[in-house]
């Protein structure tokens, strides 16, 4: 893995996901704020209404889990410091699992190229979601809604967060602006495997 930039006022954010036999899989996300770590944590634990209005993780198994996130400021010097979640995420896709297999949100901000795109892989997801490898559009519209809500509530947090897409080649940041989620079902490869026991 490269060295990490240095990008003011960004964080990189690791929600750490658990499994009930014990894989692990992380999301890595990054934020921009002005506030401190433990303040981006309380804000991320504020808007997360998991279980109630709703969950941006939801296509996930209910057998998955993130009870604790890592929030290591980009300042060049600061370590990572770990929050826990209350409540936790709980997936909510019931049925088997499709291993490796995701629901993904495609993030975009107003730089062009790769340097301004992002992607979440939102997995892994179940059998019940899916009908030969792609996602209702219904289902993903609530998916693209329950993202909106998390972007929106952060933005409207004090102080403000903005979800934003960081290029750790340019050492920069840039606000995620809109997302589209994917009909079709992602398969992830990673080279690093973060899918392990």
């Amino acid at each position: 893995m490269p060295a990490l930039p240095t990008i003011n006022d960004v964080f990189r954010v690791t929600f750490e996901f658990l499994s009930s036999d014990a894989h692990r899989a992380n999301n890595v996300l990054h934020f921009r704020t002005t506030g401190t770590d433990a303040e981006l944590a309380a804000t991320i634990n504020d808007v997360l209404d998991n279980g109630g209005s709703y969950n941006p993780w939801t296509p996930l198994s209910n057998s998955w889990e993130c009870s604790n996130i890592n929030v290591l400021p980009l300042d060049g010097s600061s370590a990572g410091q770990d929050y826990p979640l209350s409540p936790n995420i709980v997936g909510d896709g019931s049925g088997n699992v499709l291993p490796n297999c995701c629901l993904l949100v495609s993030l975009h901000t107003s730089q062009r190229g790769s340097r301004g795109r992002g992607r979440v892989f939102v997995g892994p997801v179940t059998e019940d979601n899916v009908s030969n490898g792609v996602f209702p559009t219904l289902y993903a519209g609530g998916v693209a809604s329950q993202w909106q809500s998390f972007i929106d509530d952060l933005a409207a947090a004090t102080p403000a967060v903005a979800l934003v897409v960081a290029s750790y080649v340019h050492s920069d940041a840039h606000d995620v602006l809109s997302h589209r989620v994917d009909l079709t079902m992602a398969t992830q490869r990673r080279r690093l495997d973060q899918y392990r026991l």
